[in-house]
């Protein structure tokens, strides 16, 4: 909401979109074309600025570019892109598609399944990923995180089908592990959490368990029966772990949208309350009231 109020009526759209393209301009070239004086484009760019700090992102002004850790210019721009007004809808090009397809078709056939995800996040994704590294900008990761995920077997199957499927595109960049453990790790945050269907693979499994006090403390509260509702316990207890994951790259990640949080407090504010006493307690995350 507060991306989407901002461009409506201001040069910014262009400007992020040109950014996003890797066009390095001056204020005044953008002054010039957009027929802005360079005192009303500072100003529009001030409130960018303020934007781009809840991203811990930095906007240079001579010339325009952002700067900050490459994860958290790639969640600006996912966060822009999905939730910003419709014309700045990513073009996704048809050999992200197939890119998507026949990676998910590779992992079906050969290792018996796939997470049950929103393609249009991934393809997204996707869309951002391929542009980011066809600029040059690669994602830079601890080498511990690479060490803690190199052996399961779930990443071991995606990084064989990625790299298999994402060779095929010739004008594509090469992948680097931590692209690769990137791609895997952002996946969590395309999962859709339904009945009967997989939303956490077999290799983490055992970590469920340590969402079981959280969970059965919110059931305890709401009143619920545990033994009625097995599964809806289940998925909780899958989301906290999959958004844990997640963080690792970036807390950014447990970030929710302006418009959802509000939905959340008009329409069940006794359960919002609840978990955000039991986030809070808990310490898990850093930021307990969106992820509530």
């Amino acid at each position: 909401n507060y991306i989407n109020s901002l461009i409506n009526d201001s040069p910014l759209d262009y400007i992020i979109e040109n950014l996003f393209e890797g066009k390095k301009e001056s204020i005044g070239y953008y002054s010039e074309l957009l027929f802005f004086s360079e005192s009303t484009l500072r100003k529009h760019l001030k409130l960018l600025k303020n934007v781009l700090k809840e991203y811990h992102i930095t906007l240079s002004l001579n010339p325009l570019e952002l700067i900050g850790k490459e994860i958290n210019v790639r969640y600006f721009y996912f966060q822009y892109f999905r939730y910003s007004h419709i014309d700045t809808t990513p073009s996704v090009r048809q050999e992200h598609l197939t890119f998507i397809y026949d990676t998910l078709k590779e992992m079906i056939k050969n290792y018996g399944g796939v997470l049950n995800i929103d393609y249009y996040r991934v393809a997204s994704w996707t869309f951002i990923f391929e542009k980011r590294l066809s600029q040059g900008h690669y994602i830079t990761l601890p080498p511990t995180l690479y060490h803690e995920f190199k052996h399961k077997n779930s990443f071991i199957k995606f990084n064989n089908a990625v790299r298999e499927h994402f060779s095929k595109n010739s004008d594509w960049p090469t992948l680097t592990n931590d692209e690769i453990l990137f791609a895997y790790l952002v996946r969590f945050d395309t999962i859709i959490y339904e009945n009967d269907k997989p939303y956490f693979t077999d290799d983490y499994f055992d970590q469920l368990n340590v969402y079981n006090d959280i969970t059965t403390s919110f059931f305890s509260s709401m009143n619920i029966s545990i033994s009625l509702n097995i599964s809806l316990k289940i998925q909780l207890q899958a989301f906290l772990m999959n958004l844990t994951i997640l963080s690792k790259i970036s807390p950014l990640f447990q970030q929710n949208h302006t418009q959802l949080k509000r939905i959340a407090e008009t329409e069940y504010p006794e359960t919002l309350k609840i978990w955000n006493n039991l986030l809070k307690e808990s310490i898990l995350f850093d930021y307990p009231h969106d992820v509530a």
